[in-house]
């Protein structure tokens, strides 16, 4: 989860001229609002059962905004392309225009090759490699999934559970 330096929340306590940057006071005390928030849609959204445990971090952008990463544990992990197609997308939808209208908003890295992949065609500056392309996601022989992307697009998308990223936007 990551702070959106727009939500109502900030903007309205800013003064004229302010940004989210200038009040780091407001700007965290909404994040961690939000992520409370966040925590308790989780176990209301998760398909695959009890959450034994979840773990998470904290950290800032250069910017000066929080962002969170959050892992979960279920009892029943999803284990199958199929099953794990079910609960992460790594797609632009198509066939939803308000589901496609938040992730192009609020899910799509902002990259441009030109900026994060200036030394190496199959990498960012950040030595990660490009996410592929491919028809339907599958386990490598480590164990990662790399998740269906169909186009160059879908490249940029943040990976995300549809009805959690529903219910986290209508709160």
């Amino acid at each position: 989860m990551s702070c959106n330096p727009k939500w109502p929340e900030i903007m309205d306590q800013l003064l004229p001229g302010q940004t989210a940057a200038d009040r780091p006071d407001i700007t965290v005390r909404m994040f961690h609002g939000k992520l409370s928030q966040l925590f308790e849609l989780i176990p209301k959204a998760v398909k695959c059962g009890k959450i034994i445990y979840r773990i998470h971090v904290i950290e800032f952008q250069k910017r000066g905004l929080p962002h969170a990463h959050i892992a979960i544990k279920t009892q029943k992990e999803p284990v199958t392309v199929d099953e794990i197609d079910q609960v992460i997308s790594g797609c632009v939808p198509h066939d939803n225009a308000q589901l496609k209208g938040i992730i192009e908003s609020l899910y799509k890295h902002s990259c441009r090759p030109e900026r994060c992949h200036k030394k190496q065609k199959n990498a960012d500056r950040y030595k990660q490699p490009r996410r592929p392309l491919t028809n339907n996601s599958y386990i490598d022989d480590a164990g990662y999934v790399p998740y269906k992307r169909l186009t160059e697009q879908d490249r940029l998308v943040v990976t995300y559970d549809p009805e959690l990223t529903y219910a986290q936007t209508d709160t």
